[in-house]
């Protein structure tokens, strides 16, 4: 009966395979520093152009991973609570609405008048001085 052997990591398997390829060129250590180097080059350093412009907003892969995996984590996580606090929300909405709505009324209406008296305003004050120029 044979040993269940455990699965490589990602790195282990990336070594046998440029050692495979390679044949013995390199020893073991100088091997796993490229590797390690490479991991941290892919993963982790934001990709430039070859001006050295950061591109793809400037985001490393490993970035981009966690931000799609924390936008699903998040987006459950907002779901859920919002449906576990539907009364609390509806009543927030609610409040939002009724003063939000209230408020954007009456600076409708003010402005409206505004508009409006000043027009009129406008025009008076250009009919007095007109009837002061044609009585002088």
């Amino acid at each position: 009966m044979s040993a269940i052997e455990p699965s490589k990591t990602f790195e282990q398997r990336m070594m046998d395979r440029i050692k495979d390829s390679i044949g013995e060129l390199m020893s073991d250590e100088d091997l796993k520093k490229i590797v390690e180097r490479s991991l941290d080059t892919i993963f982790f350093k934001k990709p430039v152009d070859r001006y050295g412009h950061e591109i793809d907003g400037g985001r490393s892969m490993a970035e981009k991973v966690v931000q799609e995996i924390m936008k699903e984590r998040l987006d459950l996580a907002l779901s859920n609570w919002l449906k576990e606090h539907d009364a609390e929300v509806t009543a927030a909405l609610q409040t939002c609405v009724n003063n939000g709505l209230t408020a954007t009324v009456l600076n409708t209406i003010d402005r409206k008048f505004s508009n409006v008296f000043n027009e009129v305003m406008g025009n008076v004050t250009d009919q007095l001085y007109n009837i002061q120029n044609n009585q002088r």
